[in-house]
């Protein structure tokens, strides 16, 4: 995961403004929890365990605060109580607690977010993993703007979820916006789906392009995204229609495997088969209450 986020630094995905300053933290050289610290880390699993969380958001959460979908006030601020016992330099007004089962096997998984900044915001995720000997917390990744849009359905397993997490390149320009689908892997940790938009399918990011003005195919276009429901095994999880600004729309359709979601393209139209999926799939956005 480190390297995946020093290549994207590298190729300018995502920003560091500032990053030189005290405010932002490297958690890849700094450990924020004291895992040592083992009697407040069952309190804290056992605070976790005992919460109730949903597939979104609690309330009208403003984008510059960090989220969560633990709703019982209460029980969200006994969390953040242990929580800052285990992290005492992590303000608890930047922290965020998101709680769901994204491989189905009826355990909870525990994401952390630490938002570092007020201005120009880095967000950095840690996932609790209390599936060992010790439960222990570890570092993800940090993405600027970063906002958890939810949790939904997605990917090869029909049991299969993913936690929603749109971020952007930059915060004082047009930026490029990208959707993250976070997931679990093999070995029971969290971790990201890998992305083509190369046309030798050779380069492979952990993003879906979800706003690209002007540079995201070096043309402007409108991107429109679903997930949808495959049917069959050689069917699609992603469907995303490219309307170019300078030229014909474009269908890409994406179907992953072993974490990896390779893309086929179809000028102007889908075939029907891929139409009835785009038409019963759901639009990757903000999952809100109904």
């Amino acid at each position: 995961m480190a390297i995946i986020l020093a290549v994207l630094l590298a190729v300018g995905m995502v920003s560091v403004s500032g990053a030189e300053t005290t405010d932002f933290r490297d958690f890849n050289k700094e450990q924020p929890f004291q895992l040592e610290n083992r009697d407040a880390l069952q309190r804290l699993v056992n605070a976790l365990d005992a919460a109730s969380g949903g597939t979104v958001a609690c309330g009208n959460t403003a984008s510059s605060l960090p989220s969560t979908n633990i709703c019982d006030r209460g029980q969200f601020r006994r969390i953040i109580f242990v929580l800052r016992q285990v992290a005492p330099t992590l303000e608890s007004h930047r922290l965020g607690i998101w709680k769901t089962d994204l491989n189905g096997d009826g355990k909870a998984e525990y994401v952390f977010t630490y938002r570092q900044r007020t201005y120009d915001p880095h967000v950095s995720f840690f996932q609790l993993n209390y599936a060992v000997t010790n439960p222990e917390v570890n570092y993800l990744f940090s993405v600027l703007g970063a906002e958890i849009w939810g949790v939904q359905a997605f990917g090869p397993n029909s049991t299969q979820k993913a936690l929603l997490v749109r971020y952007q390149s930059c915060t004082e320009c047009h930026p490029w916006v990208y959707v993250i689908p976070m997931t679990m892997d093999s070995d029971g940790k969290v971790t990201t789906y890998d992305f083509t938009y190369s046309d030798d399918h050779a380069s492979w990011n952990w993003a879906i392009e979800y706003e690209l003005p002007g540079r995201g195919h070096s043309v402007d276009a409108v991107v429109r995204s679903r997930i949808v429901n495959p049917v069959v095994k050689d069917d699609p999880h992603l469907i995303q229609l490219f309307d170019y600004q300078n030229g014909p729309r474009a269908w890409w359709v994406f179907h992953c495997q072993n974490l990896k979601c390779d893309y086929r393209i179809y000028e102007k139209s889908l075939p029907t088969r891929l139409v009835n999926l785009w038409n019963s799939g759901y639009e990757i956005a903000r999952v809100v209450k109904k």
